[in-house]
């Protein structure tokens, strides 16, 4: 037997809430203000300059430590929160959300994202293979290590493009507004 309380839970949280971001999401859809961002030009040059700012975050990293790369990556945090809104979410709301134009552009972001990401691991492994090959060494006694700005420029490389690919695929596949 469910308490009433229980009842009025769902999978993704209590009805207040639902209704919350409803209307958070309906006012995002409905809002105007950012017209000017939503045009195909402004969302080409917004995913050009946070793919950009992504290949430059590992480059800060490695050259100039963590204070060089926490500028940009927080520069690239708002230029995808800027994406993000230019293309009403619709890479990130869920499908009750949306409508089904919607939905199937957010479905097939998702796949090309993800082939996208997937393309880019195997290239990375590739390239780290083809250097130890070419290097020569025993590899019954190499290593690597990774000094911690070489491993925050890797971890924010990878977190910054399984984040951000989704809302990129829709900026430059998509040929209407979203």
């Amino acid at each position: 037997m469910t308490t009433p309380q229980q009842s009025q839970q769902s999978p993704h949280g209590s009805r207040p809430r639902q209704a919350a971001v409803r209307r958070r999401v309906q006012t995002v859809m409905r809002d105007q203000s950012y017209d000017r961002l939503r045009t195909r030009q402004a969302r080409y040059l917004l995913a050009g300059t946070l793919l950009s700012g992504l290949a430059a975050a590992p480059v800060a990293f490695l050259l100039g430590g963590s204070w060089a790369g926490l500028p940009v990556v927080l520069a690239c945090t708002v230029l995808w929160l800027t994406l993000r809104i230019s293309l009403r979410l619709v890479a990130d709301l869920p499908e009750e959300y949306l409508d089904e134009r919607q939905a199937r552009i957010r479905n097939r972001a998702h796949v090309e994202a993800y082939q996208w990401l997937s393309a880019a691991a195997v290239l990375t492994a590739g390239a780290g293979l083809l250097a130890f090959i070419i290097q020569g060494k025993d590899p019954e006694t190499d290593t690597v290590a990774l000094s911690w700005d070489q491993a925050s420029a890797l971890f924010s490389f990878i977190t910054a493009l399984a984040l951000t690919l989704p809302s990129i695929v829709v900026a430059l596949r998509d040929e209407e507004h979203p």
